[in-house]
């Protein structure tokens, strides 16, 4: 088994208003900052919410997502806290998360962030104690490119 094709970098950033001109001057135009209220998401084995400034801007097929942890506890406030600023995450999109998960599991990766499946989207946040990247795997597309959810 293989991972798909990469859909997406993820950024973490302490302040994306600041930051945010910056990534446009790599990557192109975002879209305008929204607010993600994330409730009852699954984060290190408790339920947690959080709230995260997110916006989204690519390159060709290539989608680039700049966040700002808000509030609450996860995994973007976590790496920003261990790491500060930087590649926090490639995103790949499935029709089937769960494969993923197992084969990932079998390599190695622990499962840190789920959010509740809803109708059909899941999503799940994969890390290995010697890699400070995660792979975010997405089944279906829960939102379009460069859409917000």
């Amino acid at each position: 088994m293989k991972l798909p094709p990469i859909t997406q970098l993820g950024f973490v950033v302490a302040d994306i208003e600041r930051e945010l001109p910056r990534f446009a001057t790599i990557y192109g135009d975002f879209t305008p900052v929204q607010r993600f209220t994330n409730v009852g998401w699954w984060y290190r084995g408790s339920s947690c919410d959080c709230a995260l400034d997110v916006a989204f801007g690519g390159i060709g097929d290539l989608e680039v997502e700049v966040i700002q942890p808000v509030s609450g506890e996860g995994p973007h406030r976590e790496f920003l806290e261990r790491n500060g600023p930087g590649l926090h995450h490639f995103q790949y999109r499935t029709d089937d998360l769960e494969p993923y998960v197992a084969w990932l599991a079998g390599q190695g990766y622990e499962c840190i962030w789920r959010m509740p499946r809803t109708g059909d989207a899941a999503l799940a946040y994969m890390t290995r104690v010697d890699d400070p990247l995660i792979i975010e795997l997405i089944e279906p597309s829960s939102r379009p490119p460069r859409g917000g959810p």
